[in-house]
């Protein structure tokens, strides 16, 4: 979180690289702090983007910037979520995860809503029925 004061490109690919490192090191603890730090970052950016996002008058650019940071968390949540113990359920830490951090980070819904639907829609129904929840979370916000 501390990075993404100081220097929030730095950060994002910093957050990226851990999360792809971490399947690689398959250490509990180091990926729970990772996690924690996941949803620490949606917390810092709910607080710093509260008044850009309220107001109607958002440029281009930043609004790019958004959805690029809301994809580099969820692709990180997955790989946080991959790296899970053998036989802990992937798909399920995935929503969990990804529900801590729209229920922290609302300008999280309208770039996730659409690849959790796709989710639903193409993945066999044992791992789809998964992400139901997340996705009546997703519509009724």
């Amino acid at each position: 979180v501390n990075l993404f004061k100081k220097n929030p490109e730095l950060a994002r690919i910093a957050i990226h690289a851990a999360s792809l490192q971490i399947i690689n090191l398959r250490d509990h603890d180091i990926r729970c702090n990772l996690k924690n730090q996941l949803v620490n970052i949606a917390k810092y950016l709910a607080k710093q983007n509260t008044d850009m996002v309220d107001s109607n008058i958002v440029s281009k650019e930043d609004l790019d910037k958004l959805k690029d940071i809301c994809l580099i968390l969820l692709e990180s949540a997955f790989n946080v979520s991959i790296a899970t113990q053998q036989n802990q359920n992937v798909i399920a830490e995935f929503v969990d995860l990804l529900t801590q951090i729209v229920n922290t980070w609302n300008v999280m819904i309208s770039v996730i809503k659409p690849i959790i639907q796709r989710f639903c829609e193409e993945l066999p129904i044992s791992q789809a029925k998964q992400f139901w929840s997340l996705l009546v979370r997703l519509r009724i916000t």
